[in-house]
């Protein structure tokens, strides 16, 4: 593979992880880096839609992904009103 295709892909799963949606409907906004360098947010959102019918997603704005000040307050490390918060650091990576 020469260095220019090299690039390519790099950018295209560069750009691919920046613009990611559940069901191709909600879309997932990453507001703090992932701390683990090893998960794919695309592949677990491609799990998720896997469980979680498109059905089920209805009225969900979006969803961020990031640090919130509400999870060190509750002791929590996700919560919706119509937009879905999730804790970078959540161990909910682990289940999926």
């Amino acid at each position: 593979m020469t260095k220019l295709e090299q690039y390519l892909r790099n950018k295209k799963t560069a750009y691919n992880e920046k613009n990611i949606s559940l069901h191709g409907v909600v879309p997932v906004i990453v507001k703090d880096e992932l701390l683990n360098d090893g998960i794919s947010l695309s592949s677990i959102i491609s799990k998720i839609e896997n469980i979680v019918p498109q059905y089920f997603i209805h009225g969900l704005d979006s969803i961020y992904v990031g640090e919130f000040d509400q999870f060190g307050d509750r002791g929590i490390n996700a919560f919706m009103m119509t937009v879905l918060y999730i804790s970078q650091m959540s161990k909910m990576t682990k289940m999926i």
